[in-house]
């Protein structure tokens, strides 16, 4: 399966560095990242909702660079260890 997590979070860094973001904290980071989920679940419209996922996915992304976190790796890791669900699922409807 191929990811492009780690391209993406290359981007996201480029772009806080630009901005002076680069040194936020993680524990700021998942500040931002609550008061987003909140405006997200206030949100009115469509647009509103799509628009703070993106802040929410791009917070996530943050975050995970701070911890170092080889975000391709660890969908792959997430996706085998997931697999059981399609499994078993699959066998529900047999």
């Amino acid at each position: 399966m191929k990811t492009k997590f780690n391209d993406m979070s290359d981007e996201i860094y480029k772009f806080e560095k630009k901005a002076g973001f680069e040194n936020t904290s993680s524990e700021q980071l998942v500040k931002w990242m609550n008061e987003e989920v909140k405006n997200y679940e206030d949100a009115r419209t469509k647009i509103i909702k799509r628009n703070k996922l993106m802040d929410i996915i791009c917070l996530c992304i943050q975050i995970s660079r701070r911890e170092d976190m080889d975000l391709d790796s660890a969908w792959k890791k997430w996706w085998r260890k997931s697999r059981k669900y399609l499994d078993n699922n699959l066998g529900a409807k047999k």
